[in-house]
């Protein structure tokens, strides 16, 4: 089985990071675009073009390029309105930068819904971007699954080196 089977789409933001639309078409992978109202997701529409053949939806929050975030309320009426089955992926790479109080807590909102997605850099708040470093936490049936697709010799010995000195 394909992460992504060729009968399944993906849902990304009209304005998103870049690599979404760009990966997706070196796997090619059918991909829908949720519109956007003054440079924000529209979660009505992403719930509109949810259907049983969406296996992902991925949202940067904040948003990446607009800086625009979706609060928790969004977050978790995306997480009620989609089947189980389709994952949500919120990349917040950008995560440290956020003063909105209406961030979603994605930590604690994972806890309760298994298929939450977040995924975290150092690339930003570190400067590592070159060293291509970050983490993804999931259930651990996902994170067991993403085993199957990891690139062999993901990280070198400096970039780990760099990123448990960040830590530190």
């Amino acid at each position: 089985r394909n992460f992504i089977n060729n009968d399944e789409t993906l849902i990304i933001g009209e304005y998103s990071f870049v690599a979404y639309r760009l990966l997706a078409k070196v796997f090619n992978k059918k991909v829908r675009f949720s519109k956007m109202q003054d440079f924000r997701i529209d979660v009505n529409n992403v719930l509109t073009l949810c259907n049983d053949k969406t296996r992902m939806i991925i949202i940067d929050n904040p948003n990446n390029p607009t800086g625009t975030v979706i609060s928790e309320k969004e977050l978790i009426k995306i997480l009620n309105g989609v089947p189980k089955s389709t994952l949500v992926v919120i990349d917040e790479a950008y995560i440290e930068y956020v003063n909105s109080k209406n961030y979603p807590d994605s930590l604690n909102i994972q806890k309760k819904y298994s298929n939450l997605i977040i995924m975290r850099t150092f690339s930003k708040i570190y400067g590592l971007a070159g060293l291509r470093v970050g983490y993804t936490i999931a259930n651990k049936e996902l994170i067991k699954e993403f085993y199957n697709y990891q690139a062999p010799f993901s990280i070198n010995k400096l970039a780990l080196v760099a990123a448990f000195n960040a830590i530190d």
